[in-house]
């Protein structure tokens, strides 16, 4: 399977259900998503380069607004002012029939929520703290994984494996796409799961100068 931008929006539309965020608005020929966190006001997401990358790099000047692209940070770049700098990129990524026979160590109990279309695992240590937790959103397009965090003091157990196996299980239809953005540690470790890379993801945001 080829990068497909529609999978990319669907992604993006995931996302937001399973953070709670307002639904994207199409705006700039990309989606608007009203993040209003303390570190930032909205972003805005490209599947592609175009003139409405351009058009919003120049009427951005202060930080607190993020734009992203399903592309390279040198296209994202090269379509923005010199105020604008580069984050770190992150990977889109793709599986079909996600199913991995992965057990619950011992000591460790596993617990699944679900409110709508969106589902919650987590799992907790014999101390009652929280080990590791992951959330998915189901939409008619994609199965969406998000924020997917095991604790340090828990890692390299297959806690990861077994939150991802359990959301996986949660969705309805064997034949929608499962998607996620990994960072480079993460894609390492689902690459080895059988999940492949679809296209880089940048972002990149205002800083202002001292």
């Amino acid at each position: 399977m080829g990068y497909d931008p529609g999978l990319a929006f669907a992604w993006v539309r995931g996302r937001s259900l399973a953070r709670g965020l307002p639904d994207p608005v199409p705006e700039h020929g990309g989606l608007r998503v009203d993040t209003r966190s303390e570190s930032e006001q909205a972003r805005w997401v490209f599947a592609e380069p175009c003139t409405g990358i351009c058009e919003l790099g120049e009427a951005i000047t202060e930080p607190g607004y993020l734009l992203k692209l399903f592309g390279t940070s040198s296209d994202l770049m090269a379509l923005l002012p010199a105020r604008w700098q580069a984050q770190p990129e992150r990977w889109f990524m793709h599986k079909l029939g996600v199913r991995e026979a992965v057990g619950l160590p011992e000591g460790y109990i596993g617990r699944v929520t679900r409110a709508g279309v969106v589902s919650h695992v987590e799992i907790i240590a014999s101390d009652g703290t929280l080990a590791a937790e992951g959330y998915a959103a189901e939409t008619h397009d994609a199965f969406v994984y998000d924020r997917i965090v095991t604790s340090d003091l828990h890692q390299r157990r297959g806690l990861g494996s077994f939150v991802m196996q359990t959301l996986g299980e949660q969705c309805s239809d064997p034949a929608v796409p499962h998607v996620l953005v990994a960072t480079a540690p993460g894609r390492a470790l689902y690459e080895r799961r059988g999940w492949m890379v679809l296209c880089r993801y940048a972002t990149a945001g205002v800083v202002l100068s001292a």
